[in-house]
């Protein structure tokens, strides 16, 4: 048994010898500044990705499917936050949710307004409309409306 352990472990140690000899290990060169030849590639032109841009909405890609309007939901005093449907949410609103990010701990909703164009947004901002965004969660965001209500607005409606 003792002689089958010593085997063991000497045939584990050649493995190991084995292992270190074919794998070598990089070595590391010191380069000078001017010696280095790395750069950054080149980024396309604003021109290029404004028209790939205006292609993309022509195309339309992403089918959007109109949505019949429906009968607003009642609305029950228990819940501060009263989720509306779309058609009408939509109807009343002169923007749009098209996103929401998040830097560091800082989370901003990008609005895109009737003059299309897209704005950032943080908590405590006023909205186009004169609402004040509350909340950002991750597919949606809360507001208070003029006239006091709060308001669920989903970033997929």
């Amino acid at each position: 048994m003792i002689k089958l352990l010593i085997i063991l472990i000497i045939i584990n140690g050649l493995v190991a010898v084995g292992a270190v000899w074919y794998v070598q290990l990089p070595t590391t060169e010191s380069v000078t500044e001017s010696e280095d030849k790395w750069s950054l590639p080149p980024l396309p032109s604003m021109d290029k990705v404004a028209q790939s841009y205006i292609k993309l909405l022509k195309l339309h890609p992403w089918k959007i499917e109109e949505v019949a309007p429906a009968a607003p939901a009642p609305v029950v005093a228990a819940p501060p936050v009263v989720p509306k449907p779309a058609s009408a949410s939509l109807l009343k609103r002169d923007w749009q949710l098209v996103g929401i990010v998040q830097r560091g701990e800082q989370r901003y909703v990008l609005v895109l307004d009737k003059q299309s164009k897209v704005k950032s947004y943080s908590v405590k901002n006023v909205l186009p409309n004169g609402a004040l965004l509350f909340n950002i969660q991750n597919d949606f965001i809360e507001v208070v409306l003029k006239n006091g209500k709060m308001e669920k607005v989903e970033l997929y409606e």
